[in-house]
């Protein structure tokens, strides 16, 4: 684990902090262009202070199929290299319940627990990772990672306090619970999402779950069912109504 320097103070309540441009800003020095996608400009423009040129935020909207087909279509135009795909999971996918199929493809507003969501959605991406590699067979690779607990504005937002409350996460106040939890800064969250993408020893290990920049255990009931990845793949393309097909 990286461990959170002694002098480590939890960012400003109400600003920006964002681990996705955090990861983009550590890359850009790097690559020619970086084109970082989302649903509102605001959240991914640089500081001016940090501004770097290379840098083109692709809006669109992400509950449009249609839009994200277009904003891929305008990514991948140019390829030449095997991809990466890196799903952003959490520890907490360990919490997951079993997948209730029915309810994923019509969700039913009553049975919706918050924490319970997240648990479930972050046990899907590390199944999907893996099942997009066993599925492209070398075209594609796929890593889910945990970023560990950061300090962001997810946790700001007034419809995640009480959840992450509940839990101890962060206080009474809003600020980030520093006894029960390690809690990481944003480039120690980001530098795992950057051992995914670029890690020259993942070559051979697509569909990996990586905590602290390392290859870790994935863990909890939705683990053990070997036929889940390739069920909830096929829901995955019914929803979508979207059939991926990998040309060899």
């Amino acid at each position: 684990m990286h461990p959170v320097p002694a002098e480590y103070t939890p960012p400003q309540m109400g600003s920006r902090v964002i681990i996705g441009l955090e990861t983009a800003l550590a890359i850009a020095p790097y690559a020619n262009l970086l084109i970082i996608t989302g649903y509102n400009s605001e959240r991914y423009t640089p500081d001016t202070n940090r501004a770097i040129s290379n840098i083109r935020c692709l809006l669109f909207d992400l509950s449009s199929l249609a839009a994200v087909r277009k904003a891929a279509e305008e990514v991948n135009a140019t390829k030449t290299y095997i991809p990466r795909v890196v799903f952003l999971s959490s520890i907490w996918h360990e919490h997951a319940h079993r997948f209730d199929f029915a309810d994923l493809e019509h969700p039913d507003p009553e049975k919706y627990k918050p924490l319970e969501s997240y648990s479930q959605a972050k046990s899907a991406v590390v199944l999907l990772a893996a099942e997009l590699s066993r599925r492209s067979q070398g075209a594609i690779h796929g890593y889910s990672v945990s970023p560990g607990v950061a300090f962001t504005n997810f946790q700001q937002k007034p419809e995640a306090f009480e959840a992450f409350f509940s839990v101890g996460i962060i206080n009474f106040d809003g600020t980030p619970n520093l006894v029960t939890f390690n809690w990481k800064t944003l480039p120690q969250s980001a530098a795992t999402t950057l051992v995914a993408a670029f890690g020259p020893g993942l070559a051979a290990k697509p569909g990996i779950y990586l905590d602290d920049c390392n290859e870790a255990p994935i863990a909890g009931s939705n683990i053990s069912d070997p036929d889940l990845p390739a069920q909830l793949w096929s829901l995955m393309e019914k929803i979508t109504g979207e059939r991926f097909e990998f040309s060899e």
